[in-house]
């Protein structure tokens, strides 16, 4: 579950440590329910199995400004929250 955490904590410090959706102060990793760990687990290891390009160029990730930023974060919360039952029932 370190991935989880590491996972959350990097949401937590991109956002300012409030939620995208409601604006309310994040809780600590380990005061979210099972269900929520069990979401960033499987995030975090859909990252870990992802396969980047290395040909990617990095200077494209230098001008996501912050409304994108904001949208990314958003679609990713979306895509989360449409899992989670998926991922209960697994």
């Amino acid at each position: 579950m370190q991935a989880a955490r590491t996972a959350y904590e990097a949401y937590c410090e991109a956002t300012g440590g409030k939620s995208l959706v409601t604006g309310n102060k994040l809780p600590d990793f380990e005061v979210l329910s099972y269900q929520v760990r069990l979401a960033w687990k499987a995030a975090a290891k859909a990252v870990e199995q992802r396969t980047f390009d290395i040909n990617f160029p990095v200077t494209e990730l230098s001008t996501i400004n912050d409304d994108e930023l904001h949208k990314e974060l958003v679609a990713i919360r979306k895509l989360l929250d449409a899992r989670l039952p998926l991922a209960l029932n697994t």
